[in-house]
């Protein structure tokens, strides 16, 4: 067994080799998290009485828009899986930011874009 304990590759981004999903304590039912870069493509920032619903682009390592479906549909306006404040205003982040993705089947999945809360003056 390997200093990494159960983590294991089971995968390869092809266009710069690099590994996108390991196995590990922490998956869950064979979904695992690998990084991608995303780019805000549409929505609004939210206020106090709206939710954020900023959409992204979802992209390789490399730059190259990934396909979000079997059908093979580009993975543009996507939301984050991941909680946020039912209201208030997020910051989105810039352009090529690092996110978290998975595969549930063959369904891209956008956990995490790394949306900020905006800090409001007191």
């Amino acid at each position: 067994m390997s200093r990494l304990g159960r983590s294991s590759l089971v995968g390869r981004d092809k266009e710069v080799n690099l590994p996108v999903r390991f196995g590990g304590g922490g998956d869950v039912d064979g979904k695992y998290l690998f990084a991608v870069k995303v780019v805000k493509d549409g929505g609004e920032a939210g206020n106090k009485t709206t939710k954020c619903s900023f959409t992204y682009t979802v992209k390789t390592l490399a730059g190259n828009t990934m396909k979000k479906n079997a059908a093979g549909d580009a993975a543009t306006g996507m939301e984050p899986a991941i909680n946020t404040p039912t209201v208030g205003k997020m910051d989105p982040p810039a352009d090529n930011t690092y996110g978290f993705a998975f595969w549930d089947g063959t369904d891209l999945v956008l956990k995490n874009a790394n949306e900020t809360l905006a800090p409001a003056p007191c």
